[in-house]
């Protein structure tokens, strides 16, 4: 399962190519709600947005950028992405989250970072796993602007090859976990 923003909604049609290479084989089932944030992704799953779906080996989010852009806190963005783990935990039993860091932005572009740092706390090795692509979506600090569309906050069909290839080797992992178990 994939929960988040237009980021995550978007890799279905914007990154089509990548999403059904990498993906399709999985059967994933994308929530991701262009211009969600936090609170409206808490609300969404509360008010029955998985439907009659109960369990998902592995759920990624990615969800938080809106928040940044709304003027949020990092420690309140944090805060909340806490409580969707929180929610998404008790809704799909057994799921392993893949938390996935705030992406890299031309507007306030301190911000990613900040969230990320304490994203990065959710990681507990088992059930939550938390990955940063802020290096593969920069260069010395400068947004790769391939990897973007002109806005350089949602991302390119080159910027979803890499959002796949970064986070396949990750979930892989996690299947594999999950039939050893």
């Amino acid at each position: 399962m994939l929960v988040g923003d237009s980021i995550t909604q978007w890799f279905q049609t914007d990154g089509k190519v990548h999403y059904n290479k990498h993906f399709l084989h999985l059967k994933p089932i994308n929530i991701g709600v262009a211009g969600d944030t936090t609170d409206q992704t808490i609300t969404r799953l509360n008010d029955g947005s998985l439907g009659s779906v109960t369990s998902s080996k592995v759920t990624t989010l990615m969800i938080g950028t809106n928040d940044i852009g709304w003027g949020y806190s990092e420690s309140k963005i944090s805060a909340q992405i806490g409580k969707v783990i929180e929610i998404l935990q008790s809704k799909l039993k057994g799921t392993s989250i893949l938390l996935l860091g705030i992406l890299p932005r031309r507007s306030l572009p301190e911000m990613p970072g900040k969230v990320n740092r304490l994203l990065a706390e959710y990681d507990n090795g088992r059930d939550v796993r938390f990955l940063d692509m802020t290096n593969q979506f920069t260069n010395n600090g400068k947004i790769l602007s391939t990897l973007y569309k002109t806005d350089q906050l949602h991302l390119s069909p080159e910027g979803y090859r890499v959002f796949a290839e970064t986070m396949k080797p990750v979930i892989i992992e996690i299947l594999k976990g999950k039939m050893e178990q």
